[in-house]
């Protein structure tokens, strides 16, 4: 540590830098095995690292691993990062738990995805994710269009405009060979994503008119 650091910086280094934290523990199917999200404060650049471990041990590389999910048979991990060649886009993929096989990316969102949860039946994967107007489209802000407002909500501290962005839920299979297909498009906000025992619909709760 330098001797130049002030004494404030001193103090915050020696509570926080190299500091880690575990969240969004997560049971395997069968109540043997735990995946969770490792969350390590790295200071000296400035910047969170992230990623699931299983067991106590690593399982992914991050940096920005999140949302374990884990396959109804408990062969699988989902979870989410940014492994884009655009890293402002985020990513869902696929791991096995066993370690034979590669991870899997299933699909890629402009604009975040959350509240990853896995079908009964196995075959696909729904979340939420922020459902963006063609006006964010443009090169940059000073090409986008002035917003018309006709709504009292439209904004979220944290989340900047929403009402030009409201969030919905996508469905996508699990194998990766599809496109994920909005189930509540329109200008609402949705979340909530709990399946049907069958597999075949979701329910969810969202913002009224």
């Amino acid at each position: 540590m330098s001797d130049s650091l002030s004494p404030h910086a001193s103090i915050a280094r020696d509570h926080l830098h190299l500091r880690s934290a575990v969240s969004q523990p997560v049971l395997s199917p069968d109540g043997v095995r735990v995946a969770a999200v490792v969350t390590t404060i790295d200071l000296d650049e400035n910047t969170t690292r992230s990623c699931v471990w299983l067991d106590g041990e690593p399982l992914t590389a991050g940096p920005n691993d999140a949302e374990p999910v884990w396959s109804p048979d408990g062969r699988w991990l989902a979870f989410t990062s940014h492994r884009d060649e655009d890293k402002a886009r985020t990513t869902l993929h696929l791991l096995p738990v066993n370690g034979a096989g590669e991870t899997r990316t299933v699909c890629v969102m402009a604009d975040g995805i959350g509240e990853v949860a896995w079908s009964p039946n196995g075959r696909m994967l729904a979340f939420t994710s922020r459902t963006r107007d063609a006006r964010y489209e443009a090169k940059d802000l000073s090409w986008q269009p002035p917003r018309k407002m006709e709504r009292f909500f439209g904004r979220l501290n944290g989340e900047d405009w929403v009402f030009d962005r409201p969030q919905h839920v996508y469905v996508v299979d699990v194998d990766g060979t599809g496109t994920p297909r909005n189930l509540t498009p329109g200008p609402f906000q949705h979340h909530g994503v709990a399946w049907l025992p069958d597999s075949s619909a979701l329910a969810c709760a969202a913002q009224g008119p």
